[in-house]
């Protein structure tokens, strides 16, 4: 929802943002994201809530494990914010000590959420397209400089041309959710600028976050202790180190949504009559389940064993193979003939 609502209002955000909606969805989700906050742990049970929240700290902060720091890079990072938030509470009043002593639990998780965005930002190819008549500055040359000390292999030796803008364009949306998820929960308003809407480092600042770019070049030097940049450094290792690929999450401003429908079901009825399956022997007769991906679009074929295909040492269907290439561990299907909808969660599980 926070998401959703950063999306829509853009780069217009007046200091009460949710003045644009009506409401009652206004209290709605003031009142949800602060029980949230304080009463997770009466929701949730305690040893699940701790055991995510010290799975989120050993992705952060673990130097030894590698891989623990490369799904860190696959989450969303407003996701790593509210989980941070919402069960660091969980964990011992020693621990959180530790873990927080120059800084508080909330100004630490937004500068590892930042810094968590702005590394998979810079990993996007879309900040190597071209700017047409436009040079690069000072400022972007130097927070490039920065990129290729903490990720040497990044594509970043020629010139970029707007570098520090297309920054700006591509985090702002997570800035915006970040500060509506604050907003929501102190009810504090934000600092507008003389266009009455806050900007880039206004958000910065209502954040606790770093307000120039010669700041944020500062914030992420490897040789700045102050700073991320030796667990940026780390996040980046670990990358380089993996013996597979790894998909880095998209750019916070994609927000992920179903593909469009027909207007008339016949359509994929239609559709899937033609759909024969491609690991089958046997094409005069279609598939006995033809089911849709309401992710991507692709028809697959359903609870049969021409499909199967092991993962992680058990025997999966077309479906829950597909969502690993796809969208994840999660998936949502439409099998067309029944006319319902699959909710895969994990391996053997589906709703």
């Amino acid at each position: 929802t926070l998401s959703s609502l950063a999306a829509s209002l853009g780069d217009q955000l007046p200091a009460s943002p949710l003045d644009s909606i009506p409401t009652r969805d206004a209290e709605c989700l003031k009142s949800l994201v602060r029980q949230i906050h304080c009463m997770m742990s009466r929701v949730c049970c305690p040893c699940i809530l701790r055991e995510h929240c010290i799975s989120l700290l050993l992705a952060i902060y673990c130097s030894t494990d590698s891989s623990c720091r490369v799904k860190l890079l696959k989450l969303n990072a407003l996701a790593v914010l509210i989980g941070l938030l919402c069960s660091v509470s969980s964990l011992d009043v020693g621990v959180m000590k530790s873990l927080t002593a120059s800084r508080g639990c909330q100004e630490e998780a937004t500068r590892i959420a930042f810094a968590l965005c702005l590394i998979q930002t810079v990993l996007s190819p879309k900040l190597t397209e071209v700017v047409p008549m436009q040079d690069e500055s000072e400022l972007d040359l130097a927070l490039r400089n920065v990129f290729l000390k903490l990720h040497p292999s990044v594509k970043l030796r020629e010139a970029v041309p707007g570098f520090c803008r297309k920054i700006e364009r591509e985090m702002r949306p997570f800035l915006t959710a970040a500060s509506l998820f604050f907003y929501c929960l102190t009810g504090i308003p934000f600092a507008t600028e003389s266009t009455g809407s806050a900007g880039f480092f206004s958000l910065c600042r209502y954040l606790a976050l770093p307000t120039s770019w010669s700041s944020v070049v500062s914030f992420l030097d490897p040789e700045n202790c102050d700073g991320v940049g030796p667990l940026v450094q780390g996040w980046c290792q670990a990358l380089d180190s993996s013996p597979l690929p790894v998909k880095i999450a998209a750019p916070f401003g994609e927000l992920r949504k179903l593909i469009d429908l027909p207007r008339e079901y016949f359509t994929i009825v239609d559709q899937a009559a033609t759909f024969r399956c491609p690991k089958s022997s046997s094409q005069a007769n279609g598939s006995r389940a033809p089911t849709l991906c309401l992710v991507c679009g692709t028809i697959l074929c359903l609870q049969g064993f021409c499909c199967q295909t092991e993962i992680e040492n058990e025997m999966c269907g077309a479906c829950t193979a597909h969502c690993r290439q796809c969208s994840g561990e999660v998936g949502v299907f439409l099998m067309i003939r029944e006319c319902q909808v699959i909710f895969l969660a994990e391996i053997g599980r589906a709703v």
